[in-house]
């Protein structure tokens, strides 16, 4: 893993949870700097990793590697975000047989089709950034 997007607030987790990922590329929010994540998760110490993220929630589209071109992965519902709208619009379409509209911002394990494992994959995506 080379990304992984903090910014939500209310997130916990363990202080080792990103050992042994290559990350290049932190969202966090705006409220705390890079060096509070850095030391309390073992983040990079290199700032330049770092990315502020507005309380909109929005991914700066020029620094996202969330993003397929102009979609970003798991937005099912191109808003900028990816919350819990977007796993529930995709389990919908999913439920109802019309995952597959969605395959190229939600095909999350990458095996072509949309599937139940997309779905658990973008709320994992979505709650833990990994």
């Amino acid at each position: 893993m080379t990304a992984v997007d903090i910014s939500g607030f209310g997130l916990t987790f363990g202080t080792a949870v990103f050992d042994g990922c290559s990350l290049n590329h932190v969202h966090i929010p705006k409220e705390l700097p890079p060096s509070y994540y850095a030391g309390k998760y073992r983040l990079p110490e290199d700032e330049s990793c770092y990315f502020r993220i507005d309380s909109d929630g929005k991914c700066p589209a020029a620094y996202c590697p969330f993003r397929d071109g102009d979609k970003a992965t798991g937005d099912v519902n191109g808003d900028g975000k990816l919350n819990n709208t977007d796993i529930i619009l995709l389990g919908r379409a999913y439920m109802a047989g019309d995952g597959a509209k969605y395959l190229s911002v939600a095909d999350i394990n990458n095996d072509g089709r949309i599937t139940n494992a997309d779905i658990i994959l973008l709320g994992r995506l979505y709650m833990t950034g990994k």
